[in-house]
């Protein structure tokens, strides 16, 4: 399952496991996007997408632009190009987040 973190008011990042079976030379023909939906509405929309990369276990996608205060659901869908087109995979289990205001950092100076 794929997690979230929220690094301040308007951005967070996505992170999931790969998939390790895919060999470097057809990694440039498959990648993943990110679809979310806000508030309960019924369809999802494309969010970033990125290629896969065989030199690494985990994959982070950054999101911004988010709204506050409201509950947002996610998915990661695997795809392979072929022919120009993308074709999806199975995507991700659901995961969930509600992004809330961050606490303004306290500063201090060395005495």
């Amino acid at each position: 399952v794929p997690w979230i973190k929220q690094l301040n008011d308007t951005f967070a990042t996505v992170t999931w496991h790969q998939n390790s079976t895919i060999s470097e030379d057809l990694a440039k023909y498959y990648g993943y996007t990110l679809v979310y939906t806000a508030d309960g509405v019924d369809f999802y929309l494309d969010g970033p997408s990125m290629q896969h990369d065989p030199h690494k276990d985990n994959h982070t996608i950054y999101f911004s632009n988010f709204d506050l205060n409201i509950q947002y659901e996610f998915e990661v869908r695997p795809y392979r190009t072929m022919d120009s087109k993308q074709e999806y995979g199975n995507p991700s289990e659901v995961f969930t987040a509600e992004f809330k205001q961050l606490p303004e950092p306290k500063i201090t100076t060395p005495s």
